[in-house]
């Protein structure tokens, strides 16, 4: 699966992915308003957080008080032959108390430190339609974090996140460790036109299918899990 991954990055680079790589490494400077629906986020553009994207409610039993917006983040999975076959759009939300305390201290909400739920939704474009596979029909889903799972966010790195993502089925997903990088202009979702400051890399495991099928897989030659997206930009 890493020969796949590295040969899809390889293959697909261009100038957004240029960004991608560079921005992970290098620090932007970009002015943002404490959060809320409509509000500026941490890299400057204004994003209406998704109403149906309601992550925090979905997590209202062991993970605090995590309501306030740490930052939202594009990203798209392509299939080895280059099609894109989803798109995502994310919102994380943290502790407002720290991301405050973060602010106060002169960083940007994205450097905050600690737990995070994520909202957001899939636009799936491609079904998986390999007999026996994990059912995963084409269309949006809304993604919101399980009950006492909220994840990790350390500066712009996020993961240990367990979601469920309700579309045509539901699916249960793991979302591996993944990064935000600021991009300019705005990364914008075709789907419904709204801007994000951030695009994001990321690999989601999706553990089962409502529709069944077999989810899941695993390298045959590593014995390590496939990931069924691997978003990037």
């Amino acid at each position: 699966q890493k020969l796949n991954e590295e040969d899809i990055v390889m293959k697909q680079t261009n100038g957004k992915q240029m960004r991608l790589l560079a921005y992970a490494a290098a620090t932007l400077m970009v002015a943002f308003m404490a959060t809320a629906c409509g509000n500026k986020d941490g890299g400057g553009g204004t994003v209406a957080v998704v109403p149906t994207a309601v992550g925090v409610q979905a997590c209202s039993t062991g993970c605090g008080n995590l309501t306030g917006l740490v930052a939202s983040a594009l990203g798209k999975s392509y299939t080895n032959g280059y099609t894109e076959q989803a798109a995502a759009g994310l919102q994380f939300y943290g502790d407002p108390n720290i991301i405050a305390a973060t602010q106060a201290q002169g960083s940007q909400q994205r450097y905050y430190r600690g737990s995070v739920v994520m909202g957001g939704v899939i636009h799936v474009k491609l079904a998986n339609a390999e007999p026996g596979a994990c059912v995963i029909p084409a269309g949006d889903y809304v993604i919101q974090t399980q009950n006492q799972a909220p994840g990790q966010w350390r500066d712009e790195e996020f993961g240990n996140l367990m979601v469920t993502a309700v579309g045509p089925v539901t699916l249960q997903i793991q979302v591996g460790y993944g990064m935000i990088s600021g991009t300019t202009p705005a990364a914008v979702d075709p789907a419904n036109g709204q801007t994000y400051p951030f695009i994001f890399r990321s690999d989601f495991y999706v553990l089962s299918s409502s529709g069944g099928g077999y989810c899941s897989p695993v390298d045959p030659y590593t014995g390590r899990r496939l990931p069924q997206y691997t978003f990037q930009y």
